[in-house]
């Protein structure tokens, strides 16, 4: 039996300390392990793990990543420590080359698991590579992070309540831009501590506009980034279900007979199908149709472009979201223009001259914001298949 499989079926948190007569940690065995009828089938209870560091991951799962691909993977050390570390098979190597994306999931992971720790009755620590820089051949194999919990007062955050209402809205906004009150408030609310939140003025968007649009385009028609798309795409509910991971036409903001009729032009994600000119101008003019409803863009920029200014990139993004839905308003990223793959590199630089970025400063997040009818839920993986 494999350590892993020890920890979930025994209940125990066997550290390699254990293994050389230390217990650094304590040991617990597992107890009452119920979930939550009432919780959504989408994501997992953290109430079913008495171990206060599966909760607290539990809690992080919640969080937005690229692609929905979940590529974080966890060595328990005692019930209160884990090594994070980015899963190696789970990275989108064309359209994020840097990883760096892959990188603010995980900071996103983290925000969540320090938000849902507080609520378990612990503070968070997370010290960002431990065991020193990660080199592109050493992902998945040394950790980016090291989470530990301390006992503390349980105690809610602000944005806890909004953890499962939290949502990436592909559906076509209402047009109106956000008040700069509603900005203010949601700033404060978020408290970003990495990066500056920077809602664009009304030249700075409209300038904009056919930037998204064109890097869109050029991720879609460069086959291999587009591919890779296609790789991560789950075609009805029972592939949903299956992988709990992944990109569908439900996250896209499809139901009814569109779904159904978009889900019979794609023949369950085929490359013939999903490379069609006919798919494609679908996906592009669709993609136009949300930049013209949107009404507002944010940015989130950091100081420089490191690992670290990744990851805690990451940490204020999902406070930023969690403060935008508790304020009635949704996001969706429009990542294609910031990435770093060659084709991009005119697109992305524009987009920095419009924002008047100077090296090192980088813009880690861009966001659409609005009113749009409420988003799919997506899935995510059970910790029992995180753990490593």
């Amino acid at each position: 039996m494999d350590r892993r499989t020890f920890i979930f079926k025994t209940g125990t948190v066997v550290s390699a300390g254990f293994l050389l007569g230390q217990v650094p940690g304590g040991l617990s065995v597992l107890a009452g392990t119920k979930s939550n009828p009432d919780f959504p089938e989408e994501r997992q209870d953290p109430g079913r793990f008495p171990q206060p560091v599966l909760k607290a991951i539990a809690w992080g799962l919640n969080a937005p990543n690229p692609h929905n691909t979940q590529a974080w993977k966890f060595r328990i050390l005692s019930d209160t420590e884990a090594l994070m570390l980015v899963d190696e098979t789970r990275i989108l190597p064309e359209t994020d080359p840097t990883l760096r994306q892959i990188h603010i999931g995980c900071g996103c992971f983290t925000g969540l698991f320090s938000i849902g720790a507080r609520h378990e009755g612990f503070r968070a620590e997370v010290v960002w590579f431990p065991e020193g820089p990660v080199s592109r051949e050493e992902t998945g194999k040394k950790p980016v992070a090291r989470l530990s919990l301390h006992p503390a007062e349980p105690e809610d955050d602000p944005l806890f309540p909004f953890i499962f209402s939290r949502r990436t809205n592909r559906l076509p906004y209402d047009g109106s831009p956000l008040p700069a009150e509603t900005f203010s408030r949601i700033s404060g609310l978020a408290a970003p501590a990495f990066t500056t939140l920077r809602l664009l003025n009304r030249e700075e968007t409209e300038a904009a506009r056919p930037v998204l649009i064109r890097g869109n385009d050029t991720e879609c028609r460069t086959r291999r980034t587009y591919e890779e798309s296609r790789v991560w795409f789950r075609a009805d509910d029972t592939a949903i279900q299956t992988h709990r991971d992944g990109i569908s036409l439900r996250g896209n903001g499809l139901s009814g007979f569109k779904l159904w009729l978009a889900g019979f032009f794609m023949d369950g994600g085929s490359a013939e199908a999903w490379h069609s000119e006919s798919n494609l101008s679908y996906y592009l003019d669709r993609f136009s149709d949300l930049i013209a409803s949107t009404g507002s863009l944010i940015a989130l920029v950091s100081p420089q472009n490191e690992p670290e200014n990744w990851l805690n990139s990451g940490r204020d993004y999902v406070r930023f979201q969690l403060a935008v839905t508790a304020a009635g308003y949704v996001l969706q990223p429009l990542s294609q223009v910031l990435q770093e793959f060659q084709e991009m590199e005119a697109d992305r630089l524009e987009m920095n001259r419009i924002l008047g970025i100077l090296n090192p400063q980088k813009i880690q997040m861009l966001v659409r914001v609005g009113k749009a009818d409420p988003a799919f839920l997506t899935w995510r993986r059970p910790v029992e298949g995180l753990v490593i």
